[in-house]
């Protein structure tokens, strides 16, 4: 619902939106949540649901039916697999699985367990959790990821973030059954779903797939000229392998955004029709999968699915309007590929470093034009990668900057979690972006700070929100 205010001959329009927060969740290691911790969280911080999760498992530990991970496209558990598949797995700093779409792992349930009956004397939901595609296409080629020159993904990219290819139809019914199948076991009633993107940026190549024959026949069935979007692609591709300072000049002084920066580079209509397909894509494919846990479990639940760094999620394929209609909540990303932090520092190394080693520019002039195109020329941001790396920079204007870039993307009904990062990078601001979040009045937030308890106060300043 919107209020239109008319002064003049000028119009403003706001957007009415709830004035007290729905839900307020804390994503942590299962072994966070003490029975003590729970109380403090509820008492102090106003935490309303928890999201356990486990690093080795990427879930909280479930028990999955037999039959179910007898038909999974995966192997059955990390002892199962064949020892090249382990090698890659290592390779990626994987110590004992990837991270699958869906839950393929049998756990030994009883951490789980416990942990519900605590949080049921505690008051406190739990949230079922599951990662999507965006993950393990080098571990499964034959389930993943081509590029326009019809080439398996390698280490040009960061290995964690080489998806499967989102149109996989066997990807998308073990997402389902292997879900529905885990919330009825549990009788849980809320999911939180993340890596359902394309490759964030700071794999620049991600751009350039996925192209394998599943994704041309999708294409040709909603329309699209998978032919004429791949040579755009390939086109534009290849006009950026011999980019030159001056023409890098012309964008920073005509551009105002990044889809301004990919007209000035050379890009045609066909480009800006692959980057809307993919996006078509990711919606399609949260519908598919929250509609079908929806019909197996035969009722309606809440689903919250993650939302990659704002400023860039439509290059990932997240056009917010169209994918969060699919789900009750858009909640943000908090891994160091995909968190609105993390994910936005890599992104920006990585495309400063693209640009300044192929037109031999230097970085600080590359970071300058990052900067602007991606709308971050009114915060004082370092002149060097160095700088980045080391994070020199006040990570609080960065979430008032990225929460106002997911408010302004949002439609009138969506509804989104905002981030509330407790860790110690924000240590003595929490006041401060409690303030900020409660001014965009939420539908909810999210808190995260792996395996790590909050003093007292600082449940308090999250309790503000």
């Amino acid at each position: 619902m919107y209020l239109i205010i008319l002064c003049n001959r000028y119009h403003f329009k706001i957007r009415l939106k709830e004035f007290f927060v729905v839900e307020k969740l804390w994503f942590g290691d299962i072994e966070l949540f003490s029975a003590s911790y729970l109380v403090k969280l509820k008492e102090l911080a106003g935490v309303t649901a928890i999201i356990p999760d486990n690093y080795r498992t990427h879930n909280a530990g479930y028990k999955v039916s037999e039959d179910i991970l007898d038909r999974s496209p995966f192997p059955r558990g990390w002892p199962e697999w064949p020892e090249s598949k382990r090698a890659l797995a290592a390779q990626d700093g994987i110590d004992l699985v990837p991270t699958y779409a869906g839950i393929a792992i049998q756990s030994d349930d009883t951490p789980l367990l416990r942990l519900m009956e605590v949080c049921d004397k505690a008051g406190i939901q739990i949230y079922a959790h599951s990662g999507m595609w965006g993950y393990a296409g080098n571990i499964f080629p034959d389930l993943g990821f081509l590029n326009i020159y019809s080439e398996r993904i390698d280490k040009k990219m960061s290995p964690l973030a080489i998806p499967l290819c989102p149109n996989e139809k066997s990807v998308i019914d073990f997402e389902i059954k292997s879900v529905a199948d885990v919330m009825k076991r549990y009788s849980l009633n809320k999911l939180d779903f993340d890596h359902g993107h394309y490759p964030p940026l700071a794999n620049p190549y991600g751009l350039l797939g996925c192209a394998c024959w599943r994704c041309r026949k999708r294409a040709g069935e909603l329309g699209y000229d998978f032919d004429a979007m791949t040579e755009a692609v390939r086109d534009f591709h290849s006009k950026l392998k011999h980019i030159t300072a001056s023409l890098l000049e012309t964008v920073y002084t005509s551009a105002n955004s990044y889809k301004d920066a990919i007209t000035l580079l050379g890009a045609d209509k066909e480009l800006f029709r692959w980057l809307e397909y993919r996006t078509v894509v990711v919606s399609e494919h949260m519908q598919k999968v929250s509609d079908g846990i929806i019909n197996a479990l035969g009722k309606t639940v809440t689903i919250n699915s993650q939302l990659i760094t704002p400023s860039m999620a439509y290059l990932c394929g997240q056009e917010v309007g169209s994918w969060a209609k699919s789900v009750e909540y858009v909640t943000p990303g908090w891994a160091s590929h995909v968190g609105w932090l993390e994910a936005l520092v890599n992104n920006f190394i990585a495309l400063a470093d693209l640009l300044a080693k192929t037109a031999h520019v230097d970085e600080e002039f590359a970071l300058k034009l990052i900067y602007r195109i991606f709308s971050y020329e009114d915060i004082a941001m370092p002149t060097g990668i160095a700088g980045l790396k080391d994070y020199a920079f006040d990570p609080v204007e960065i979430y008032k900057k990225e929460i106002a870039f997911a408010d302004a993307a949002m439609p009138e009904g969506g509804k989104i979690l905002y981030p509330f990062d407790a860790s110690l990078i924000t240590k003595g601001r929490m006041d401060e972006i409690a303030d900020v979040i409660r001014s965009f009045a939420p539908a909810g937030i999210v808190c995260f700070n792996w395996g790590k308890d909050n003093t007292d106060a600082e449940l308090l300043s999250i309790g503000k929100c």
